[in-house]
């Protein structure tokens, strides 16, 4: 019996496990560590298929066997049941990562394409994400002055949407690394550090 419980437990932590770290992979540019993925994680239906899946081994350990007692009956189906479940979301989740890995690859040629023609026209475009509010007319005079500022170091900023996806983020992440060197080498070391500066005076002015 005691053998039994530790393949069970075994095999929970397997279906955590496998639960979670699709998930985590997929959607790591988003996340800042691994708790973040655990807080994101929708307990109430792994909560669910676990209670699911009690229940239908509970069912079936009704079955009588020679020789053997509904508890170890009990396990046994569950220890079946679980190892069921736990290839259905290993097939599911290694399912999600190939097609996000397939999206990344074919996303991230289009990005280093982007950059080799950003960079050979001088302009680098950093994409952002999220909704655009209106401004009064002395906020989108400073904003223009940024916007100004930012182009004389070779950088612009434009705003794709209110939505943006963990593959695009990650494509995102790779433009930004391929173009650093470019821009270390036009604006000299310390470049990003000396914008920050002119654009915090221009906020506070």
């Amino acid at each position: 019996m005691r053998k039994l419980l530790i393949i069970d437990a075994v095999i929970l932590v397997l279906l955590f496990a496998a639960a979670t770290l699709p998930d985590y992979y997929i959607n790591s540019p988003s996340y800042f560590n691994f708790a973040d993925s655990i807080r994101n994680f929708d307990w109430l239906i792994f909560a669910g298929i676990l209670v699911a899946g009690i229940i239908l081994s509970g069912l079936l350990a009704l079955i009588p066997l020679k020789n053997m007692r509904y508890f170890l009956r009990l396990l046994s189906v569950d220890i079946f049941v679980n190892t069921a479940v736990l290839l259905f979301i290993m097939y599911h989740g290694i399912s999600s990562i190939v097609k996000y890995q397939r999206e990344y690859e074919a996303l991230s040629l289009k990005y280093k394409s982007r950059a080799e023609s950003d960079i050979k026209n001088g302009v680098i475009i950093y994409e952002t994400a999220g909704f655009q509010i209106g401004l009064d007319p002395a906020q989108q005079a400073k904003e223009d002055k940024i916007d100004s500022l930012r182009r004389t170091y070779g950088i612009t900023y434009n705003n794709t949407g209110c939505m943006i996806t963990s593959v695009e983020l990650r494509a995102q992440s790779d433009y930004e690394q391929l173009t650093e060197p470019y821009l270390d080498r036009r604006n000299g070391a310390g470049w990003r550090d000396r914008m920050n500066l002119e654009i915090e005076k221009i906020r506070k002015h």
